[in-house]
């Protein structure tokens, strides 16, 4: 779009393709804490992920890390 002038095309196909990534990684960022207790429970990785979840760490860690990266991004 930048080629044939339409400047304001490409910025809304931009935010759009930013929003859109930043959200499929959030999901996957909170699937993760679903996922990493399994693959702990079957032996896949190391224990402490079954203890971060018994105890609700695993979900404030991946919370707090977007609240944390959305904040760098403004």
């Amino acid at each position: 779009m930048l080629g044939i002038g339409r400047h304001w095309v490409a910025a809304v196909i931009s935010a759009g393709a930013i929003a859109g990534l930043t959200t499929v990684i959030r999901v996957l960022y909170f699937g993760l804490t679903r996922i990493f207790p399994a693959m702990s429970r079957d032996g896949l990785l190391p224990p402490v992920f079954l203890i971060w979840m018994a105890i609700g760490l695993s979900v404030y860690f991946s919370y707090s890390r977007w609240h944390s990266a959305l904040a760098a991004e403004s």
